[in-house]
């Protein structure tokens, strides 16, 4: 029987380039944290910010509003563990200083905003992705949620310059990149990720602007956030022959939930794009766990049902 999945929150922030030089295909870069190798989730490997809700994050949202307790959870998970605190700007410009926002770790983001008299930042659904049955410790039910910061948001460009205090007891630090950099080095070896992190840059890169980026998730209508809502990816992980690991995502012609689906070896071997229905990561497994290198998407026309990871066509990265 499959563990149940918890509830979580993950936060993607982008940030423009302010006072640097734009040297590459983007003009914005992406925040990611790295798991200490014992953190008993995502063990070394790069993610975004986030964990799991609280019982406060629903007693800070109106009425226990979920979607706004899981909103919540991103924005606090992100300052328990990067100091950086992600509301307007606030009235009291004491808060501005990094060590007063570094006393803030451990309450809600509706105590702070109360306190700074101020409110959280306006985020949006992006991504929900589920971990996959087979995994037999930990299960997420995972909603990402984007604040793209804007060059004049002087409040939130100004804590970036500023020397942030990590929470080294699950992480081992932070950095800036562009979604392009961050794929070039998961195939060089050079940064493991995991299938949502991987699928969330790779859509991500499609933007070299952070203006279009915007444009794209505050444009998303009603109708595409409820797709994305109430299609979550929920990837089928399967081993080759070859040690080659496969995630068949919703919509590829050999996909089932169902953790005990067996799917032929000569299946898992088929990436031409000349093939019909296939919507799959290929990855290998970085030893000692945390996380994948190497990992390329493989889709192709025909795919099945509805697939909100990734836009119709096919694309091979």
């Amino acid at each position: 029987m499959a563990v149940p999945p918890q509830l979580s929150a993950s936060l993607i922030v982008t940030a423009p380039m302010v006072g640097r030089t734009v040297t590459g295909t983007h003009n914005y870069r992406v925040l990611m944290v790295q798991r200490v190798s014992k953190s008993g989730s995502f063990d070394g490997a790069h993610v975004f910010p986030g964990g799991v809700l609280e019982k406060k994050d629903y007693e800070a949202a109106p009425d226990g509003h979920p979607e706004l307790a899981h909103k919540l959870c991103a924005a606090r998970e992100t300052l328990e563990e990067t100091g950086l605190l992600f509301t307007k700007p606030p009235a009291i410009r004491r808060w501005w200083a990094q060590d007063a926002i570094a006393g803030l770790r451990g309450k809600t983001i509706q105590e702070v905003c109360v306190e700074a008299s101020t409110r959280p930042a306006d985020l949006q659904l992006f991504a929900r992705w589920i971990t996959p049955r087979a995994q037999k410790r930990w299960r997420f039910d995972t909603r990402f949620y984007m604040l793209n910061i804007a060059d004049d948001d002087r409040f939130l460009v100004d804590q970036l310059e500023r020397k942030t205090l990590v929470q080294t007891r699950e992480l081992v630090g932070m950095s800036w990149s562009s979604p392009a950099d961050l794929l070039l080095a998961n195939m060089r070896g050079e940064l493991p990720l995991f299938p949502p992190q991987f699928a969330i840059l790779h859509e991500m890169s499609k933007y070299r602007r952070w203006q279009d980026l915007l444009a794209r998730s505050v444009g998303q209508c009603e109708e595409e956030s409820d797709v994305v809502e109430s299609n979550p990816v929920e990837p089928l992980l399967c081993s080759r022959s070859d040690g080659v690991v496969v995630a068949l995502l919703p919509g590829d012609r050999a996909y089932s939930p169902d953790s005990a689906t067996s799917v032929a070896d000569a299946e898992l071997f088929c990436q031409d794009s000349a093939e019909r229905g296939l919507r799959r990561l290929y990855m290998n497994r970085r030893a000692g766990g945390g996380g994948f290198d190497a990992i390329s998407l493989v889709q192709t026309p025909g795919t099945m049902g509805s697939a909100p990871a990734f836009p119709a066509g096919a694309s091979r990265l």
